[in-house]
C-alpha cells in the first residue's frame, strides 16, 4: 500500500498533471488504477502539504476489506468455529464510527472528515501529532487527541 502511495507522490511532485495518464500508469505497474477525482483530490492536497493524510483516509480501509473477503467460503462451518476477528461482517458494510489501531504509538489522533468517517493515525512524536491537531482544526474537522500514559505494574504479595 505505501509502495502506490509513494508512487503516486512521486509522479505528482515529478510534474504530472493529467489525471488520465497518472491513472493509467498507476494501474499500468499495480494493476489497479485510481478515479480520475480521487487524482485531482491528491493533486490538490499535495500542493496543499496533505497528501499522505488524504491518501490515509480515502486507502486505508482497501487492507481490511481486501483481508476480510479473501478467504470467505461458503462451505458448511464446524461446530464451535468462530470467523476470524478481521472480518468486516454486516449489512451496512464498513462502520463509520470505528477505527482500527494497528500499532499502539504514543500519540493518536482521531479524526471525522468531511464525508463523515471517522480516520485515525498514530505518532511517535508529540510535534507531529500536534501539527496534524492544528492541520486538521484549522479545516474545522472534529478532532480528538489521546497520549498513551505507561502505568508501572504493581503485583500484591
Amino acid at each position: 500500500m505505501s509502495e502506490r502511495r509513494d508512487f503516486v507522490a512521486a509522479l505528482i511532485a515529478g510534474g504530472m498533471s493529467n489525471a488520465g495518464e497518472l491513472s493509467r500508469t498507476v494501474r499500468q505497474n499495480f494493476g489497479k488504477g485510481l478515479n480520475l477525482m480521487d487524482v485531482r483530490k491528491l493533486q490538490a492536497a499535495f500542493s496543499k502539504g496533505g497528501f499522505n493524510r488524504l491518501w490515509d483516509e480515502m486507502f486505508s480501509d482497501e487492507d481490511d476489506v481486501l483481508e476480510s473477503t479473501s478467504e470467505i467460503t461458503r462451505a458448511k462451518k464446524s461446530r464451535g468455529e468462530r470467523r476470524r476477528k478481521l472480518a468486516i461482517k454486516g449489512r451496512r458494510g464498513i462502520d463509520r464510527h470505528k477505527i482500527v489501531l494497528r500499532e499502539f504509538s504514543p500519540h493518536l489522533v482521531v479524526y471525522r472528515n468531511t464525508e463523515g468517517m471517522v480516520h485515525s493515525q498514530t505518532f511517535d512524536s508529540r510535534k507531529r501529532a500536534e501539527a496534524l491537531v492544528k492541520e486538521l482544526a484549522a479545516l474545522g474537522l472534529e478532532v480528538t487527541y489521546y497520549r498513551r500514559t505507561e502505568v508501572a505494574v504493581a503485583i500484591a504479595a
